[in-house]
């Protein structure tokens, strides 16, 4: 953000018009503002400040004190501001409410306030709102930054700087990264600490299952069921012990089921015979009664 020419009128100290070239002032990339108490210094501030935000810090924007009291009545209290943000020529007109005489009778009359934000476009300045909400958001958009950040940070009020650095960390955490842009790197460290307890309850998932698998593979076996801290805390030599047992257990299971195997072919042997044999007797039978029959 770069500010080109402030322009502020009834203002603080200020009962008429007055331009700030900060172009002019600018040349050399510094400039300091300096002046007795009371000269005005904090106002030109906060002029800039009421144009970007439409309030002023510290205790002024409490107290509503403002408007320059030796302004000309008929006066409006306004800041007119040039600058450029976001990439965008923009001036940004703001008067504060204001009370005036009536222009009928006697008494006075509270003006409200107003706001104008114009974007330059090749050479021409283009209206882009009038309403006081839409200005305030568009250049809370472009500049990024809320008013009370920055206060806190661009133009902090005379005396609170303390504030500032007695502020919760969260806050200031909050701040700080608005600020530099450091949001990704609070994204990356969220995904990271996500993808480790993703991985942590896939891998007791993957604990679990095996574990319910190696416990099942035992009772077959005839092993005792392994508890999680003596599977946790196994050893290579508890390893090896259940290795070398389960070798053995499963070596007999598969002479037993061979075996079986083997008894449960020579008893489909016997079947397949006893049924071949009792065909044979039936057809036999059935030739007898034939023969009979003829004789």
């Amino acid at each position: 953000m770069r500010l080109h020419r402030l322009e502020l009128t009834a203002l603080g100290p200020f009962a008429g018009s007055h331009v700030v070239d900060l172009d002019g002032l600018g040349t050399d990339g510094l400039f300091l503002l300096h002046g007795e108490t009371g000269a005005g210094k904090s106002s030109v501030l906060d002029a800039i400040a009421y144009a970007l935000f439409g309030v002023v810090p510290g205790v002024r924007q409490r107290a509503h004190r403002l408007r320059c009291d030796r302004a000309d009545p008929w006066t409006a209290t306004s800041v007119r501001l040039e600058l450029t943000v976001a990439g965008h020529r923009v001036r940004v007109r703001r008067t504060h409410d204001w009370l005036r005489p009536k222009r009928r009778g006697t008494g006075s009359t509270r003006e409200p306030a107003t706001a104008l934000l114009e974007e330059r476009r090749k050479d021409v300045w283009v209206g882009l709102s009038t309403r006081i909400d839409e200005v305030s958001h568009q250049l809370l958009d472009w500049i990024g930054m809320s008013a009370e950040q920055f206060f806190q940070v661009v133009l902090l009020p005379q005396g609170e700087f303390a504030q500032f650095l007695l502020a919760e960390s969260k806050d200031r955490e909050r701040l700080l990264e608005r600020l530099f842009g450091t949001e990704r790197f609070s994204d990356v460290q969220r995904w990271l600490t996500d993808r480790q307890v993703d991985c942590k309850l896939r891998a007791e998932a993957g604990e679990a299952t095996m574990r319910a698998y190696v416990n099942r593979l035992g009772q077959e076996l005839g092993l005792p069921v392994v508890d999680e801290a003596t599977f946790r805390g196994a050893d290579e030599t508890w390893r090896a012990a259940q290795v070398a047992g389960t070798g053995v257990r499963a070596a007999v299971s598969l002479q037993a089921a061979a075996e079986a195997d083997q008894a449960r072919v020579e008893a489909r042997t016997a079947y397949d015979e006893l049924v071949l044999r009792r065909r044979l007797q039936d057809r036999l039978a059935a030739v007898e009664r034939e023969r009979a029959a003829l004789a």
